[in-house]
């Protein structure tokens, strides 16, 4: 990573965060991307890269959420490297002759990484009311969302508030104002993207 890439460890509220958008490593592949004429593979590499939702964060980041920004930068201009060898650099690399198929799994296995890392920086925490089957109460459960092999969310974590009679009769309910659990869940999801690329 270039130096003037690098982040500095501060708030970057209402910033644009994702460093790597001005690499002109980073800027040359998308436009290459662009105005090629595949729209199924190629499109969706665009739009992975492309997700605006580090864009502009509204908050201010912890040193944890800052490293795995700088993270997110290295491993997406990798990725650009990987795309931009060709498939004899490839092999000549230590790849050896691979069947396309593998080659290709290859790319959405960074792809994937890329997706849960950025949930790792902003975890996507959902605030659930539950109705006990028997005593019919309802009950608040905060749940963490993170992605599976199919690039698919799906519920990981779940923590239960407690009865909803305790905090009023609200029907939208915002699950930061339950920090103590919230931040729980968001470790969670963090420790859960380091366990399984670190």
């Amino acid at each position: 990573m270039e130096k003037k890439d690098k982040l500095n460890f501060k708030s970057f509220r209402g910033k644009t965060v994702q460093t790597y958008r001005s690499n002109k490593k980073f800027i040359a592949f998308i436009d290459q991307l662009s105005n090629s004429f595949d729209h199924g593979g190629n499109k969706r590499i665009l739009d992975i890269l492309m997700d605006d939702d580090l864009e502009s964060i509204n908050e201010s980041l912890t040193y944890r959420q800052t490293k795995l920004l700088q993270a997110l930068d290295k491993i997406v201009l990798d990725f650009i490297d990987f795309m931009n060898n060709s498939l004899e650099d490839q092999i000549n690399a230590g790849f050896g002759k691979i069947p396309v198929y593998e080659f290709v799994s290859k790319i959405d296995s960074k792809l994937l990484q890329i997706m849960k890392l950025r949930m790792a920086i902003l975890p996507e925490i959902i605030a659930n009311i539950t109705v006990h089957s028997v005593t019919k109460h309802k009950y608040i459960v905060l749940r963490g969302l993170w992605l599976d092999n199919n690039f698919k969310k799906t519920r990981k974590f779940s923590l239960s508030i407690g009865n909803m009679e305790k905090f009023g009769s609200k029907n939208k309910i915002d699950p930061k104002d339950f920090s103590v659990e919230y931040n729980e869940l968001v470790s969670k999801i963090q420790d859960l993207y380091k366990s399984e690329y670190e």
